[in-house]
């Protein structure tokens, strides 16, 4: 299970096989999105006739699901919840141990640069920054934070 909100999926340029990613509304309720391969692992090609998963005790209607993600191939194997259930079933405090940026191809040396002290001001040094290691276009990075780390810079989480 990974908790994010509806920019993922641009970011990213993951693009839905079946059903709708998480919005607004759906994100505050029990549905998930599964990635290509949790799909595949339990048995659910698509979401006719309202597939539903057990997560964290609680019944979670799938939604959608992605084709494979390439530039985050992690996600293929997630089921993702909004941010407000992930609070709820999962203790989720607000704080991103992933977040995933989408730069103009000039910007991402200077990006990549900033992105540590952008995600942990106090403790740059615990965080990463790294291109994506499939062939993925130019100008996508994603930080990883200490999970220690008490800032958040952006919601770009998973």
């Amino acid at each position: 299970m990974r908790a994010c909100d509806e920019r993922l999926l641009s970011t990213l340029d993951a693009t839905l096989a079946h059903g709708a990613f998480l919005n607004a509304a759906t994100s505050r309720y029990p549905a998930a999105v599964l990635g290509y391969e949790a799909a595949r692992a339990l048995g659910i090609g698509t979401v006719t006739g309202e597939p539903r998963i057990w997560l964290g005790g609680r019944w979670y209607a799938v939604i959608g699901i992605l084709h494979p993600v390439e530039l985050a191939p992690e996600i293929d194997r997630a089921a993702l919840i909004g941010f407000e259930m992930a609070a709820e079933d999962f203790r989720y405090d607000g704080h991103p141990s992933r977040i995933y940026v989408r730069a103009d191809t000039a910007s991402t040396a200077e990006v990549a640069r900033m992105l540590p002290r952008a995600t942990d001001p106090e403790s740059p040094a615990k965080s990463t920054s790294a291109a994506p290691q499939t062939h993925s276009p130019p100008g996508s990075w994603s930080a990883t934070r200490s999970p220690r780390s008490s800032s958040a810079w952006a919601r770009w989480a998973c």
